[in-house]
């Protein structure tokens, strides 16, 4: 089950959120701060939900609605969960992802990672994404 964080305790859950995040980047770097997170959260363009929470082990999602010219998508933006958590709690985890998304009207779930993703069979690959940083001449 999804436990809302709300924006207004998020201070509180912060250290060990932050924590996460940082584990996340280190295993997948991206172009975002944990603080970045933070700032869209309080935003309200993120939403942070805790799936497991027991302290330092905790396990979170941030979630955001997005758009498909077909319907609205829900986006993971972040998800972490310490060692074990997926294969412990994974079916759950999607259970209550689909929920959420049937619950805002979502036609889909997306999310974007690491290639070891698609070893747990929640998600299908449909593409990789490429880049290019563009010189600026600075």
């Amino acid at each position: 089950m999804l436990c809302l964080i709300h924006p207004t305790d998020l201070a509180r859950y912060w250290p060990c959120v932050r924590a996460g995040l940082e584990r996340c980047l280190a295993k997948a770097p991206a172009h975002y701060l944990p603080e970045d997170v933070y700032h869209e959260i309080k935003a309200g363009t993120l939403t942070l939900f805790a799936w497991q929470w027991n302290g330092a082990d905790a396990a979170f999602v941030c979630l955001r609605r997005d758009a498909d010219h077909d319907g609205h998508v829900l986006f993971v933006f972040a998800l972490w969960a310490p060692t074990g958590g997926m294969e412990q709690y994974g079916d759950e985890l999607m259970a209550a992802l689909d929920a959420k998304a049937r619950e805002i009207g979502a036609k889909r779930i997306r999310m974007q990672g690491r290639k070891g993703w698609a070893a747990t069979g929640y998600f299908a690959p449909m593409a990789t994404v490429y880049e290019r940083e563009v010189n600026h001449g600075r």
